[in-house]
């Protein structure tokens, strides 16, 4: 027989499972959370050391870690799996243009948090394994996706098994099985460009910053992670046209070292070792509809965008919030977890958010870009103005921390 229950959540990764923990808490539907990998271990790699150079990170904002806290979810609760940041250096490095943002500035704790994203990860799936009226179906992917003659979605997964919904949330990435099989169209746009992500060890410790300089060919962002003893540690993002970037994958770690050495002019000293680097290409892509009746759209599912400002996950977490406020809000009326104004009123408020935040993107990449001598002088220009504006430095923070001022 097959599984039968309210929401079928597809994807265990931050969004699914931050959703499944959120909808237990907050409304009472049964809910059934699938994922197509096996659960992360729980238990730390023999050092911490190697759990820090194994890991990928993600950038948590202010909004995201207080939703999470009110879930019962504290990424700062093991210091090794995270790195409170006060400071982001930002430089133009084919000019001479640079912004400093300070927590301070604002009068706030910190700008925002480094999080190791398996570990954040492992910490949603033991709250989702508390909760009596979550399922879990584990290293299990969904192979076939059809809608009964009674409106109820069907979800065939690779051992045979069967689940009946009468909503599926898509939470299963940028290249989404479910929004596919749905028919729900995705309006992509390559970005031309690849991420090298890595973990590199360095000669001197970041002092709680982030530093990401730009050039004509992408942007390259040092973000801080623990240290563990007198050896210092950031994640990097180095995004580059898709050329130069499948260049730099193939060099040696001692090349890489040297080339990352010079992308962050010496910032922090010599980069001692580089570990576990992975090459991503990057596409912009948003659903031209983020649900349709069944079936809705969270996180990357429905929208990816440059990984420049490193806003995927907090428009992801934004997205589930939305979402469990609006299904608590049909549950409240009496609704079917299928009435259309579920759908419609969570792309209402998150759809033109989500359309501009990859727009800035898209504008900001494409205004580091310009090779002439002319824009980057107007570009410079305008990044020394911002510099000495309080106000302007202000009202970046508040909307990087997910708040407005």
């Amino acid at each position: 027989m097959a599984i039968q229950t309210d929401i079928a959540i597809v994807g265990g990764a931050l969004a699914g499972a931050t959703l499944a923990l959120a909808l237990a808490k907050h409304t009472q539907w049964r809910i059934t959370l699938i994922t197509g990998s096996a659960l992360p271990s729980a238990n730390l790699r023999e050092s911490a050391e190697e759990d820090i150079a194994s890991s990928r990170v993600v950038a948590l904002n202010e909004t995201s870690l207080r939703f999470l806290t009110q879930l019962g979810i504290n990424p700062l609760a093991q210091p090794h799996t995270h790195c409170t940041y006060r400071d982001m250096h930002v430089w133009d490095g084919e000019g001479t243009g640079e912004v400093n943002f300070s927590a301070s500035d604002n009068h706030v704790e910190r700008l925002g948090v480094i999080a190791q994203s398996e570990a954040l990860v492992s910490e949603l799936l033991q709250g989702v394994a508390g909760q009596s009226r979550i399922q879990m179906i584990a290293n299990n992917p969904v192979v076939a996706f059809s809608e009964g003659n009674d409106g109820v979605k069907v979800i065939g997964l690779s051992s045979g098994e069967r689940v009946k919904a009468n909503l599926v949330v898509a939470a299963d990435g940028a290249h989404s099985f479910i929004r596919d099989a749905a028919n729900i169209p995705v309006q992509k746009k390559p970005y031309g460009q690849s991420a090298i992500v890595a973990t590199v060890e360095l000669e001197r410790g970041h002092n709680a910053a982030a530093y990401q300089c730009f050039s004509s060919d992408g942007p390259l962002a040092f973000l801080p992670l623990p240290s563990v003893g007198d050896k210092h540690y950031c994640a990097i993002v180095w995004s580059q046209d898709n050329n130069k970037a499948h260049a730099l994958s193939q060099l040696d770690d001692s090349a890489l070292a040297l080339a990352l050495e010079r992308g962050i002019e010496k910032r922090l000293g010599r980069v001692l070792g580089v570990y576990h680097r992975a090459l991503i290409p990057l596409l912009e892509q948003h659903a031209e509809q983020y649900g349709t009746r069944g079936v809705v759209l969270v996180g990357d599912a429905a929208h990816t965008l440059h990984p420049l400002a490193g806003q995927g996950v907090n428009l992801g977490f934004a997205d589930v919030s939305v979402l469990v406020d609006e299904l608590g809000r049909a549950e409240r009326r009496g609704l079917s977890v299928q009435a259309p104004c579920v759908v419609t009123r969570y792309q209402r408020r998150r759809k033109l958010h989500n359309a501009a935040a990859i727009k800035a993107m898209a504008l900001f990449k494409m205004s580091f870009e310009q090779r002439s001598p002319y824009f980057t002088l107007l570009r410079n220009t305008g990044m020394h103005i911002f510099n000495q504006s309080t106000h302007l430095k202000k009202r970046a923070m508040a909307l990087a921390a997910g708040t407005m001022i």
